[in-house]
């Protein structure tokens, strides 16, 4: 592993077709992308003089308004099942019991099913993002959380004051 993050599995890789596609069952006890990742404060290398800097986004909405490289999904194909007992995103915000099925064909990706625990909640869903027909992409989810404490995973992910409102208890 890196650091205290840990991935085992086994695969494929097909370089036969239009795309390569790799075909891959991968399992982790644990996966810390905030340990893994760099971190907002490093320092990158400068880009290449050809290319223009861009200009830091002042956007403060959660997701801003600066578009996606989604270029990649059309690289190659892919067919993998993901199990993480714990994974730790960035902001380090904790998720457990992660389980996916992810399928990526032609610029088209799939997570079906998707299911894991954020806190004392648990969320299970679809999502599709299709980015094959040209320059805009669609995305399609359909989430269902039970228990989840919204608020606090706003908290934990630097914006508290995205939702407001007050809990209703439903009568039985």
């Amino acid at each position: 592993g890196i650091g205290k993050s840990n991935l085992t599995g086994s695969g494929v890789i097909s370089i036969g077709g239009p795309r390569p596609k790799v075909k891959a069952q991968l399992a982790s006890t644990l996966l810390d992308l905030f340990e893994l990742l760099p971190k907002g404060g490093a320092t990158p290398k400068g880009p290449a003089p050809s290319q223009k800097v861009p200009e830091p986004s002042k956007d403060k909405r959660m997701f801003p308004a600066d578009a996606l490289p989604l270029s990649g999904l059309k690289a190659a194909d892919a067919d993998l099942d993901l199990k993480v007992d714990r994974l730790v995103l960035p902001n380090k915000l904790p998720v457990e019991g992660l389980a996916a099925h992810l399928v990526l064909s032609g610029g088209r990706l799939e997570v079906q099913p998707l299911s894991a625990r954020i806190g004392a909640g648990t969320m299970t869903g679809r999502i599709a993002l299709d980015s094959s027909a040209g320059k805009t992409a669609i995305l399609a989810a359909k989430i269902d959380a039970k228990a989840l404490d919204l608020g606090q995973v706003l908290r934990q992910m630097g914006h508290p004051d995205l939702v407001a409102g007050a809990k209703r208890a439903q009568e039985c």
